[in-house]
């Protein structure tokens, strides 16, 4: 008789606190905070990053390895050949086995992997002086917030403004509608007015969450994750403050005035072209916070 075996989301986020790496099944001779499911056949996980990470450059020689990628952005280095390959979410890709690689990846990368078969032929290797030089190259560029040259952006006065008027909106909201909250007004107050941190340590407009989010983090920051995800639509992560941030922000014109989550759309399509990235992930978001209580019909 069959049978049908679950880990459920809820294990997934809690075992990999602390750590960067939990296996859904396979032939695993170490513990594991999951549960997970013993097969010889492959082995299948997660891993995500928080921050900027290089792996031992190293190889397997039986297995190969699938790749699926959730979120974020990594590179890998064919040590042999020295050939770059760059992967950013929704990218599959299958490392031979016997291929020589090193990898660094972004903080706030997730992937899935699959390893057929499930055997321990991992063979690390070390690192040339052309691979050490590549990851330093990368762990400066993170340090500084990701800048290019030309620097970071810069918080205006209007942006100001936007950002108390959104913070002024999360603490008005947080009154009527506390229900699933666990940050207290004052909390949502200061994450409102954060939000656009990263606009002071960015290189462009559409990484300024991530980089004031990894700030935030670096920092202890509570709620840094969710000046990470505003304002994108993804399945990483998700919190009834994430909520509230995004709507407030959908409300708020970038000078602070109060708007329609419409006209914040229309605003953003005539700011960054009816075409831009910017415009279609702000339709996108609209359509998932009009679940919300406080979502206003227009």
């Amino acid at each position: 008789m069959g049978r049908i075996i679950t880990i459920t989301d809820e294990s997934i986020r809690e075992a990999l606190q602390g750590v960067r790496r939990q296996y859904f099944a396979g032939n695993l001779k170490r513990p594991q905070k999951l549960d997970f499911i013993r097969t010889e056949a492959l082995e299948i996980g997660i891993t995500s990053y928080e921050t900027y990470t290089a792996e031992d450059v190293h190889f397997h020689a039986a297995a190969a390895e699938y790749q699926y990628m959730l979120s974020g952005r990594t590179w890998y280095m064919d040590v042999d050949t020295g050939e770059i390959f760059e992967f950013s979410k929704g990218d599959f890709y299958v490392i031979m086995p016997g291929t020589v690689y090193a990898q660094k990846s972004k903080a706030g990368t997730s992937l899935v992997f699959i390893k057929v078969p499930s055997v321990d032929d991992k063979h690390v290797l070390d690192p040339s002086d052309t691979v050490r030089k590549w990851y330093a190259e990368s762990q400066e560029t993170e340090r500084k917030g990701n800048h290019q040259e030309g620097g970071p952006l810069k918080i205006s006065g209007g942006r100001v403004s936007h950002c108390l008027a959104v913070a002024e909106t999360m603490k008005r909201l947080a009154k009527q509608y506390p229900k699933g909250l666990s940050a207290d007004e004052d909390d949502l107050f200061l994450l409102g007015y954060l939000h656009d941190i990263g606009y002071a340590f960015a290189d462009e407009q559409r990484n300024h969450a991530c980089a004031g989010g990894e700030e935030l983090k670096r920092q202890g920051y509570r709620y840094w994750r969710e000046v990470y995800y505003h304002g994108k639509v993804q399945e990483e992560y998700d919190s009834a403050e994430l909520d509230l941030l995004n709507y407030a922000d959908m409300v708020t014109d970038v000078n602070g005035n109060d708007v329609t989550v419409s006209e914040r759309i229309a605003d953003i399509g005539r700011r960054y072209g009816e075409s831009s990235y910017q415009k279609k992930e702000s339709e996108e978001l609209a359509r998932k916070l009009s679940a919300l209580p406080y979502y206003e019909r227009e």
